[in-house]
């Protein structure tokens, strides 16, 4: 129908009933002081993000920043920005956006946060998929730098991806991010 919002997360009701929350980690990967995730990755959600980021469905990165927003307000209160793990340039140019960015932006919009584009991805990195922890960590390093005059001293930043897997990607950011203050 024209004009009509689509479901959430583009989900009828019976597969929006099977989503699984995200249980809480046993381990926090370094650099990070938390790790949150809204849902498990797993159908139906695997084909919203895969929808997302190759379908490029922009309104589903909406939706999921607002669930994000929704089931971490407590937690969001002691935050003082929103910053998204950025794709490489030339895969940005190739998709013509940034799944990351647009869950982050609305996150942030809902939380009633700045998002700041702090970072910048220095070099083009592997596919994570199929990579081990150690192998992710390696391909990662070094490869998030902090955007020059964006002032992130002192600030509590939440740091958003769309998959998490081992929590690889995020800790290299983090340490981009605590490297700057």
């Amino acid at each position: 129908i024209e004009g009509r919002e689509p479901p959430a997360l583009g989900l009828c009701l019976p597969c929006r009933g099977r989503l699984r929350a995200a249980p809480p980690l046993d381990e926090t990967p370094e650099a990070l002081d938390a790790l949150r995730a809204r849902f498990r990755y797993e159908p139906p959600l695997d084909a919203v993000v895969r929808a997302l980021k190759f379908r490029r469905l922009d309104y589903l990165g909406r939706h999921l920043g607002v669930e994000m927003a929704a089931s971490f307000g407590p937690e969001l209160a002691a935050i003082d920005a929103v910053v998204a793990v950025p794709l490489y340039w030339r895969r940005r140019w190739t998709r013509g956006f940034d799944q990351a960015e647009g869950i982050a932006r609305a996150l942030a919009n809902a939380a009633d946060l700045p998002y700041v584009a702090a970072l910048r991805r220095r070099r083009s990195t592997r596919p994570q998929t199929f990579r081990g922890k150690a192998e992710r960590r390696v391909n990662l390093a070094g490869a998030f730098v902090v955007r020059p005059r964006v002032g992130v001293d002192g600030l509590s930043l939440a740091l958003v991806d769309d998959v998490t897997t081992t929590g690889s990607t995020l800790s290299a950011a983090a340490s981009a991010l605590r490297a700057a203050g």
